[in-house]
């Protein structure tokens, strides 16, 4: 279902999580292509997966759906995680903003 009640910054989140997540798979794809025997180490394959969870959570989000809504909390718990062990404080920032407002605007996914 395609809402028209979404909330504008779960729109942002679902554009940029399609931007990233298209990128990222982009990456990992090109990765393989370009050095096939990188498909034995687990970066190009990491990416392929992460990329295409990104995506699935975007729909997910604009769609308003509640699945959309626990899989942008995974991604970005995950983000949150990976930011703290590379100790990317930017990155740590971003996710942890975006869990913040995906809690805030939890009960709109209820209702869907």
């Amino acid at each position: 279902m395609w809402s028209d009640d979404r909330p504008l910054g779960i729109t942002v989140i679902s554009i940029l999580g399609w931007l990233y997540g298209g990128l990222t798979l982009l990456l990992g794809v090109m990765t393989i292509v370009f050095n096939p025997l990188s498909i034995f180490g687990l970066s190009p394959i990491f990416a392929i997966i992460t990329g295409l969870t990104y995506i699935v959570a975007g729909f997910g989000l604009w769609a308003m759906q509640g699945w959309g809504w626990r899989t942008a909390i995974f991604v970005n718990i995950f983000g949150l995680v990976f930011a703290l062990i590379s100790m990317a404080v930017p990155l740590l920032i971003v996710h942890g903003l975006v869990l913040a407002y995906l809690f805030t605007v939890r009960e709109s996914f209820d209702q869907h």
